[in-house]
């Protein structure tokens, strides 16, 4: 048997893995890098102070590593993508009260999907945040997670290219539905105290 063609590229081989080797570690840093930085941008936005600064940085590292990244190795981003996706909701709803759309944040399909999916559990932490402070700003915020979810629950069969997508979507259900009680629960407080005080002035 002649090996010689195989045995006269063994070191172009060798080569090809060892870079596809070093692009997998550079991207991999690179991942944990910017879900650190989306992770400070969020608790940042969501205790009042500006996340902008962290989500810059994230947004820059992320595209500069995806331009030169091997189709291949294109997965190895999904998770930092989708915290990134996350933190760019956060930022927003906090700072202009809007979602922004994939096409807008230029984030892969179902990077997008599953950081939105994750982003509505912040939203749920913001909603009994206010809720417990009494501001009337929670009853917006549960207006946005019901329709936010009512409008991704068509996206559930699209979880085999999104990968944990289905069980993030039964997260957030639960999320809502105990958002929802806690809202009527809210109201019905409120109209009592209404009543107790009609009942005071007669």
């Amino acid at each position: 048997m002649d090996l010689g063609p195989f045995e006269g590229a063994l070191n172009e081989l060798e080569e090809a893995l060892s870079l596809l080797d070093e692009k997998r570690e550079e991207l991999l840093k690179a991942g944990r890098e910017v879900i650190r930085l989306s992770s400070k941008s969020i608790l940042l936005s969501i205790s009042g102070k500006d996340g902008g600064e962290p989500l810059k940085r994230a947004r820059e590292l992320l595209s500069r590593v995806k331009e030169g990244c091997p189709p291949k190795l294109a997965h190895l981003l999904t998770q930092a993508e989708s915290e990134l996706v996350e933190a760019e909701v956060v930022l927003s709803v906090v700072k202009e009260g809007r979602i922004p759309s994939f096409l807008e944040l230029g984030a892969e399909p179902d990077a997008y999907l599953l950081g939105i999916l994750d982003a509505l559990g912040e939203l749920r932490r913001m909603f009994y945040d206010l809720l417990g402070k009494g501001d009337e700003r929670a009853f917006e915020v549960f207006e946005a997670m019901d329709r936010l979810y009512s409008h991704l629950l068509p996206l559930s069969g699209y979880g085999h290219v999104a990968q944990g997508a289905r069980r993030k979507l039964d997260s957030v259900r639960y999320a809502v539905e105990g958002a929802r009680a806690a809202v009527a629960e809210e109201l019905r407080r409120k109209a009592m105290i209404e009543e107790l005080k009609g009942l005071r002035n007669e």
